[in-house]
């Protein structure tokens, strides 16, 4: 079956990984913490949106709601900041217009916010190499919840095994593997490459010059 549409993330994936993770975690920690100061499990270990999850599952609505818009104000000037140091990867553009030119459709799925995105694309001019882009702001939940990767399918109007995610980190594989399109990991972004195996990724490559053939063989 052929691949008809490829998901790509973006930090780390397309653009080099910047992100200062260990520094905002401790922001987003302060912003809970200063809502909910009795809330346990959160160590800071886990994912932006496990904490978040932590949080819808134990405040009330309303409560959630008003932590999420703090977090995703601290992940905002983050996000920022790394995006005006980041440089597109090699051959990213070259990989993008192939893949345009052979006539797969193209989306972006970040968890990056939509300002920090916007900014990324318009700086590198990629920003028209793709039919659909979400972020964190046009979804319910972050990756690794799969909320994004089905609105691309029903938006696509694919099947799974019409597609493939190219991503660089557990938040990629997990919510792929899920719905059950085929993930291709390129190396490079924030994992080890020990953690990415343990996930169960269909493919990792080195570069993205390699995911060309290896699409072409799917």
């Amino acid at each position: 079956m052929m691949i008809k549409a490829v998901f790509f993330d973006l930090d780390g994936t397309l653009v080099e990984f910047n992100l200062d993770v260990h520094g905002s975690k401790i922001e987003v920690l302060k912003v809970i913490k200063s809502v909910l100061p009795d809330l346990g499990g959160l160590d800071g270990s886990g994912s932006y949106h496990m904490m978040l999850d932590r949080v819808r599952e134990s405040a009330e609505k309303v409560v959630y709601e008003k932590v999420r818009e703090r977090v995703y104000s601290v992940l905002n000037s983050f996000e920022e900041e790394a995006a005006r140091k980041t440089e597109l990867r090699l051959d990213a553009i070259d990989i993008l217009s192939e893949l345009r030119n052979s006539g797969k459709k193209l989306a972006l799925l970040t968890n990056s916010g939509r300002r920090a995105a916007n900014f990324v694309l318009k700086r590198f001019q990629i920003t028209d190499f793709f039919d659909i882009i979400l972020t964190r702001d046009d979804v319910e939940f972050m990756k690794p919840s799969p909320v994004g990767v089905r609105y691309l399918l029903d938006s696509f109007k694919l099947k799974p095994w019409e597609c493939v995610t190219v991503g660089d980190g557990i938040i990629d594989i997990t919510p792929s593997k899920i719905v059950g399109v085929k993930t291709i990991v390129v190396l490079g972004g924030f994992t080890s490459i020990e953690k990415l195996r343990n996930e169960g990724p269909d493919h990792i490559v080195s570069s993205l010059t390699d995911i060309i053939p290896l699409i072409g063989k799917l």
